[in-house]
């Protein structure tokens, strides 16, 4: 369930799906939004790589376009004019101890029916620092069938069955006599099918996106004739007729399973290709492999600010919780829709906070306070009551508006010092001292 994140139980439903003349239905947490995002924040650990997987199923949802994010990093898009349902799938390294999960409105109503959070190997991203991986395929060359995942699967990884080329040749065994050397290896049952041909194999995947990207293969290899030695077996391997890997042999480090990883760029087509090399006994083997798409991890919000505008959040929705636009925040607050009431610069640091006439009560948040680079404050036209906070002398406010409120006491000293302050709105509250600080510079200053 994801009460903890959307409380509102009003917002799941069901959608139904007409499939081989017989009809079911999949409940769905669906977002009836103008715009903006909505986003699920899931703890992580720092450094900690994982796998991120949204299932999006089809169904009666016509005419409904969005996209989902890793942080703020596109991953990709759901239309639901689709035929099946869509699971969107990324890899990436945590850069703090939670990531957002986000879909983002484009045309009418995101939705979403699961969303699952897995460890992974440090394998998939080395060498990759700054990128996201999007998965493409995962594939089991036993042909089509069930998927393998989790239990079989530690990770989780789901390994679909596919179609293979009709020359192949599918070998089966039940093999269970190797010793994997990282937790990158599939499961054994899907090591225990692959495919063979005498001269070569050939993957091709003509659906890739039509933008030029960088892309991350991982092919996977147990040999499952035990009376074959090394070098009779041996093989190149091709990706859209580059050589990437020259004289490739299983069983050419000592054991009977083997893995390699391709890095290559493409623009819509990957023909992978495998071929016996000369003076090899047998054709080529492959048992599973996977297809990523490297995209760039796009920088988020100061991370400085993130933490002080949650932490804002938090202490309005204690008294504000069924209030619209806070209850919108979600995600990060500057890149891809900025929060309502908030405005950043170059998108990278909060710069003004402007909430008037957003119907708020409750005591002006302390945390405010700690928003070290805005500099624009507009509470105005609403019901907070309680004392006006001291501000620190390292603020940069130029301009603060808490008028027709219902604050009380005295104006704090601190105020009319602050260095770049220019303009200071505070009339209207009824049960606010009259006495004005004798710092107060009257021609910059207006109640």
């Amino acid at each position: 369930t994801d009460y903890s994140w959307f409380s509102d139980k009003r917002s799941c439903t069901q959608i139904s799906k007409n499939v081989s003349n017989y009809g079911s239905n999949e409940n769905v947490r669906l977002f009836d939004i103008d715009e903006g995002k909505r986003c699920y924040n899931l703890p992580t650990t720092k450094n900690g790589v994982y796998l991120i997987r949204g299932i999006f199923p089809f169904g009666e949802l016509s005419n409904s376009s969005f996209y989902v994010t890793i942080g703020v990093t596109q991953l990709g898009s759901v239309i639901s004019s689709r035929l099946q349902d869509l699971g969107i799938e990324g890899v990436f390294r945590a850069t703090k101890n939670y990531i957002d999960f986000c879909l983002v409105k484009e045309k009418v109503k995101p939705y979403i029916s699961q969303l699952e959070l897995r460890q992974l190997p440090e394998d998939y991203i080395n060498g990759l620092p700054t990128s996201v991986l999007k998965l493409i395929s995962r594939n089991n060359l036993k042909g089509e069938g069930d998927d393998i995942r989790y239990p079989v699967d530690k990770s989780d990884r789901i390994w679909k069955g596919t179609s293979n080329p009709s020359y192949a040749l599918l070998l089966s065994s039940n093999a269970t006599n190797f010793e994997p050397k990282t937790n990158m290896t599939p499961p054994v049952q899907v090591l225990q099918s692959a495919l063979t041909d005498p001269e070569k194999l050939e993957f091709i995947h003509n659906d890739l996106e039509t933008e030029g990207y960088e892309y991350r293969v991982f092919l996977y290899f147990l040999e499952l004739n035990s009376s074959l030695k090394a070098g009779q077996r041996v093989f190149d391997i091709h990706v859209n007729s580059e050589a990437k890997e020259e004289r490739f042999d299983i069983l050419a480090e000592g054991s009977n399973y083997r893995y390699t990883v391709l890095n290559f760029s493409a623009t819509g087509l990957l023909n992978l290709t495998l071929v016996k090399a000369f003076g090899s006994e047998n054709g080529p083997l492959l048992n599973a492999y996977e297809i990523l798409q490297v995209r760039p991890w796009i920088e988020e919000t100061n991370q400085t600010d993130v933490e002080v505008i949650q932490k804002l959040r938090k202490e309005l929705l204690l008294q504000n919780q069924d209030n619209k636009v806070i209850e919108s925040w979600s995600g990060d607050p500057c890149i891809i829709f900025p929060w309502q009431g908030i405005a950043c610069d170059n998108s990278s640091v909060i710069t003004e906070l402007d909430l008037s006439s957003s119907n708020l009560k409750g005591t002006i948040p302390s945390s405010v306070t700690e928003m070290i680079n805005l500099k624009i404050l507009n509470l105005s036209h609403s019901s907070f009551n309680g004392y006006i906070p001291s501000f620190p002398m390292s603020s940069l406010l130029i301009s603060i508006d808490l008028s027709y409120n219902d604050l009380m006491g005295s104006l704090p000293e601190s105020i009319p010092s602050l260095p770049h302050l220019k303009s200071l709105y505070y009339g209207c509250n009824q049960h606010m001292s009259e006495k004005v600080p004798a710092n107060l510079n009257s021609s910059l200053i207006m109640t």
